[in-house]
């Protein structure tokens, strides 16, 4: 037996004998206030070892800040307490890269729709923040992406015509380059990119139609690969290589669109899903093998479908007993662990764990008396699906942090 052999049914040994002596188990913390009273919007991101957490938002008064935490959430540090770095702004959101020590802030400044697109970078972890020099124009609903490294980072946004606008930076937001043709006008735009940032995708809304286009030369130049399906609302997300893309979006029914040549080509998920989605989101581990979307039903309840085979058949596993309005999800890049948050119809923060690629589920908080209250819930994780930050909109703004950990089992049996 060779040595490559070998370290095989040793790694395999290994994983069964931790299966047989630990479980896993998903803890969260009491909710904490991280802003107070309520806020107007807010967006939440984390580096891939859930260390950095970062929450960008617009407070009661229309003012733009940012807490950062270096402790796992612990800890939280209002960097611009006395709102003089970002002033006033709608729109807000945050992104940082795989180490956490580049993040990008965008928002239209001032309380007008649209307004002046401005967007800042640190390069320091959160600690300190420079406004970046070039001219975006007027705009609104602005998105943002970066590759591992941060040193591609991707702007889109509607503006007031309204056109979609793209700007592109691939000196870590430092200059920037408007790529925007040939989008032409739309809605709702979407922007993601694989983990090297070369191959980029969109996707948006224009008369009832969706939108979708590529560009496999890091933004420089993008084609039209799925000219106008009838439907709005869409969603997409990429694998790390960028080769498996799929695409969400509604008409009422969902629709799932597929390609696994790097956008090149698409083709609709046949599989029977739900008369009706609400709100649908969809996301895929670093391989693009486990895929997971959810939206809310025409019975007001909470769906998520899975693939395990890069989209090529779909299950679901999963029905709230109760309503679940305004339904997020995301996964590790194994997509192994999956977490799913939502509010019921009593304004319940509800919050679901997978450990088993999405087949079952686990309810965070069955007595629904953990959570507390909340709308517009937002969730993410590491790179391992350890570390879970969940937030939302009340009275107040309150975050929450989940673990993910081993535990002994109580009685083990070795079979010799």
């Amino acid at each position: 037996m060779n040595l490559k052999k070998l370290s095989f049914f040793i790694l395999v040994f290994l994983q069964i004998c931790t299966l047989k002596l630990f479980s896993e188990n998903v803890t969260f913390t009491t909710p904490q206030t991280l802003f107070s009273p309520s806020v107007d919007a807010f967006n939440i991101t984390t580096d891939s070892s859930g260390r950095y957490g970062y929450v960008v938002l617009e407070d009661d008064n229309d003012k733009i800040t940012v807490f950062v935490s270096s402790d796992f959430g612990k800890t939280w540090t209002d960097i611009d307490s006395s709102r003089t770095i970002f002033l006033t702004g709608g729109d807000p959101q945050i992104i940082t890269d795989r180490s956490g020590k580049y993040v990008y802030l965008v928002f239209k400044e001032g309380t007008a729709s649209p307004g002046a697109i401005k967007a800042f970078v640190s390069s320091n972890f959160g600690q300190t923040w420079t406004e970046t020099t070039s001219s975006f124009g007027d705009g609104s609903i602005p998105q943002i992406t970066t590759d591992n490294s941060g040193k591609y980072v991707y702007l889109i946004w509607q503006d007031n015509v309204p056109d979609i606008i793209t700007f592109v930076s691939s000196d870590f937001g430092k200059t920037w380059t408007d790529t925007t043709r040939p989008f032409g006008n739309g809605f709702n735009p979407q922007i993601t990119t694989d983990s090297s940032g070369k191959n980029v995708y969109v996707i948006f809304s224009e008369g009832g139609f969706t939108f979708i286009l590529n560009s496999l030369d890091f933004g420089q130049t993008w084609t039209v690969v799925l000219p106008g399906m009838f439907g709005i609302n869409p969603q997409i997300t990429t694998d790390s290589t960028g080769k498996n893309v799929y695409a969400i979006f509604r008409e009422p029914a969902p629709k799932i669109y597929i390609s696994n040549d790097f956008g090149t080509t698409w083709r609709q998920a046949t599989d029977s899903f739900s008369v009706i989605a609400l709100n649908p989101q969809i996301i895929t581990d670093s391989s693009g093998s486990f895929i997971y979307a959810i939206w809310r039903d025409g019975d007001d309840k909470a769906k998520i479908f899975i693939s395990l085979n890069f989209g090529s058949t779909w299950k679901e596993t999963f029905t709230s007993t109760g309503e679940g309005h305004e339904t997020q999800i995301t996964t590790d890049i194994s997509g192994r662990y999956v977490y799913a948050i939502f509010r019921d119809a009593s304004v319940n923060i509800k919050i679901f764990g997978s450990l088993d690629f999405g087949l079952t589920w686990i309810d965070m908080d069955s007595t629904d008396t953990f959570f507390g209250n909340g709308i517009n819930p937002q969730i993410i994780t590491s790179s391992t699906g350890s570390k879970i930050y969940g937030a939302w909109d009340g009275a107040t703004l309150p975050i929450t942090t989940g673990l993910r950990s081993f535990f002994p089992l109580n009685s083990v049996s070795i079979n010799r």
